[in-house]
């Protein structure tokens, strides 16, 4: 009974999953001369752009208050202090500039004498002069310049003019390279092609405005526009799934301009490129296993003629 529910609730699952699939996911494109916008959406959902999360206004003012409290906290107001004390008391100030200096040349001049006497150079070797330590020589060991490391070989052009082969030997490379690839060239341009099939565009919306202060100039202008719209969306209707809405090229006489927008929804399914993946690789798993077999029947092949060659020079 228990082997049963279980069973059931899988199968749901699948269905659900299969079923989600299924739904399109769907992006609108506008482009105008503002600039470009896109917003994805799966079902009733928006991938993109997300929405801002609206901060609670009882955090932001507590945020605020805690704010407040802390700069009354650390909030200096020493110089009032000694300001009231002056004037309310009738305390004499001290003065820190000239009674309390003291003379401090020779106090700088021993700390220049021992940052200079006391740092080593830059070039010296940790190791040398941990030991000098150690044995108590550091005025020997400061002076100790790390040696200097091997130099790393630079580039050998002969040893790479070695490397390289021949001409010939490059292209045979290559067409041995093209021998494994091309049993899969079919296989792969034809499911490229579906794919490109599965992606729908659709609720096309186009509208162009061209135009040359000269009549005739604007009249040559718009016809070659148009020509190349709709060359285009032709080729594009081949290549994908399209349904187009409105295409429009509209011409002005009186100023030279070229402006428009365009805006689209593309939808494709996930289950359509699912399945596709799954026979992609299923074919390129075949086409690989009949290959693979081959070559292993052409060298049995080989091996047997080699074979038959030795007994024919050994009688």
């Amino acid at each position: 009974m228990i082997a049963i529910i279980v069973l059931w609730i899988l199968l749901t699952l699948i269905a659900v999953i299969v079923i989600l699939l299924h739904f399109s996911v769907t992006a609108y494109i506008k482009a105008d001369s503002d600039g470009f916008d896109i917003k994805i959406k799966y079902m009733l959902f928006t991938v993109y752009p997300r929405a801002e999360k609206k901060a609670n206004k009882k955090s932001r003012t507590k945020k605020i208050k805690s704010e407040k409290k802390s700069k009354d906290l650390f909030e200096d107001n020493i110089d009032d202090d000694f300001a009231d004390t002056d004037i309310n008391e009738g305390t004499e100030r001290i003065d820190f500039t000239e009674s309390n200096k003291t003379d401090n040349s020779g106090l700088s001049e021993d700390v220049n004498k021992l940052d200079a006497e006391s740092y080593p150079d830059d070039n010296f070797d940790l190791e040398e002069l941990e030991k000098s330590f150690e044995a108590g020589n550091y005025e020997d060991a400061q002076h100790k310049e790390k040696p200097k490391g091997k130099k790393k070989r630079g580039f050998d052009k002969k040893a790479d003019k070695k490397r390289k082969k021949s001409g010939e030997g490059f292209f045979a490379g290559l067409k041995e390279k093209y021998g494994l690839v091309k049993p899969y060239i079919p296989m792969g341009w034809k499911y490229f092609k579906k794919l490109c099939k599965t992606i729908r565009f659709t609720d096309i919306r186009i509208s162009l405005t061209v135009g040359r202060e000269d009549a005739h100039e604007a009249a040559v202008f718009y016809g070659a526009i148009q020509g190349v719209l709709f060359n285009f969306l032709g080729t594009f209707a081949n290549i994908f799934t399209v349904k187009i809405k409105k295409a429009n090229v509209n011409c002005v006489f009186t100023r030279n301009t070229i402006s428009g927008e365009a805006e689209a929804a593309i939808r494709i399914r996930p289950s359509a490129v699912i399945a596709l993946a799954v026979c992609i690789a299923v074919n390129f798993l075949i086409i690989f296993i009949r290959q693979r077999r081959e070559n292993k029947k052409d060298k049995k092949s080989d091996a047997d003629a080699g074979c038959e060659q030795k007994a024919a020079a050994g009688v």
